[in-house]
């Protein structure tokens, strides 16, 4: 055989068809055995591919540190696969400490061969600042040579950009567009957005119906903010028929990933008895849960259940705490509710002129709205 009379080629092509397993049965084991020969004669496909199979111990121990020593001798002769997983070894620390710095070096020089996922990777550093210099326009200019190569991870990030006005003039036309293309290839964070920007009506007619197909996308890749959203499509009846039920599913699938939101509304319908059995205990700890994530609303609500005694042992004092918690997070309710205990002397010193003043500042406050777009994509 060729690969055994010391032919390259051959030994490369007879480790990829072991590697990934056509012709032959898949066998990581071989593979490595081909691709070590045919590195040690200095061919950069070969180390590039042995320095996977050391990151990931297929068909060999897992070794960061051999890993880098063979991406480095591909990445030497300008292999771009392997100048980008330099880069992510020094940004995620696998086998050396972080050095953003040198992520970006590599990172660079796999871009200007155009690698995507090198151009996407500098954009997030330019984007967050790390190992370079923080520059949204430059950030733009690497997701747009990414996403223009249809990579589904620069076409989201484009598409965050053009929403939020971060590196280029806020186009919500553009960031449906580049949503769209990042959402056909299956993101579930732009199929998100884009079910976001729909049920707003921003940069696309609104549209409850598309709305709910996007989030319902996102949903079944179970990302949670679309989980949630489709709780809060059935609870309010946007693009859908009102089903308490279908609110609670989609709230439960949501917290499971932890999302706060979520927890805080389950804590609702079981304090309240909406849609499911009456449970203050259930309730209690969905809102500890949503608290614990800084929620000022299921703060609130434990200041409400310890000044009832509902689900915990009546407090006046843990109710007052709860309620400045919550009020320290900005929620209105809270300053009307310790508005109330001062003025009645509950858990506190009365006091009449900060019961008025609390009072007051609850009527008149009106919360900021925040974005609703989600992260950049990693």
């Amino acid at each position: 055989m060729a690969a055994e009379q010391g032919n390259i080629d051959a030994q490369v092509n007879l480790g990829t068809m072991y590697y990934e397993g056509k012709g032959v049965e898949q066998d990581y084991e071989k593979a490595a055995e081909y691709y070590s020969v045919a590195a040690e004669q200095g061919d950069a496909t070969s180390q590039y591919y042995l320095g996977n199979m050391y990151c990931y111990g297929k068909g060999i121990k897992r070794n960061y540190i051999k890993s880098i020593e063979y991406y480095r001798l591909a990445a030497q002769q300008g292999n771009s696969y392997a100048q980008f997983a330099l880069g992510v070894m020094y940004a995620e620390s696998y086998g050396v400490e972080q050095d953003f710095e040198k992520a970006a070096e590599y990172y660079l020089a796999a871009a200007e061969q155009g690698n995507a996922n090198a151009q996407c990777n500098l954009g997030n550093l330019y984007y967050f600042g790390k190992g370079v210099e923080q520059n949204y326009t430059k950030s733009f200019e690497y997701y747009k040579l990414a996403a223009q190569q249809g990579d589904s991870r620069a076409q989201f990030n484009l598409g965050l950009c053009y929403e939020t006005g971060d590196g280029v003039e806020q186009n919500y036309e553009k960031a449906a567009e580049y949503y769209l293309a990042a959402a056909t290839q299956g993101h579930a964070v732009a199929q998100s957005n884009l079910g976001n920007l729909y049920c707003y009506g921003r940069g696309v007619e609104k549209n409850y119906n598309k709305s709910f197909k996007y989030h319902q996308l996102a949903a079944q890749q179970n990302y949670g903010e679309s989980q949630y959203q489709l709780g809060l499509m059935y609870c309010k009846g946007l693009g859908v028929k009102l089903s308490k039920i279908n609110t609670y599913k989609y709230y439960l699938q949501a917290s499971t990933q932890k999302h706060v939101n979520a927890e805080n509304e389950l804590g609702c319908m079981y304090a309240e008895g909406k849609g499911i059995k009456h449970n203050f205990k259930i309730a209690r700890d969905y809102f500890y849960s949503a608290a614990r994530k800084g929620h000022s609303g299921a703060l609130n609500k434990l200041g409400l259940m310890f000044l009832s005694g509902n689900g915990v042992r009546q407090n006046d004092m843990k109710a007052v705490y709860y309620f400045c918690l919550a009020a320290k997070r900005g929620e209105t309710e809270a300053w009307h509710n310790l508005g109330i205990m001062y003025a009645d002397g509950q858990g506190v010193k009365k006091n009449k002129r900060i019961a008025r003043q609390l009072i007051k500042r609850s009527a008149v406050y009106k919360k900021p709205v925040t974005r609703s777009v989600d992260f950049i994509s990693d």
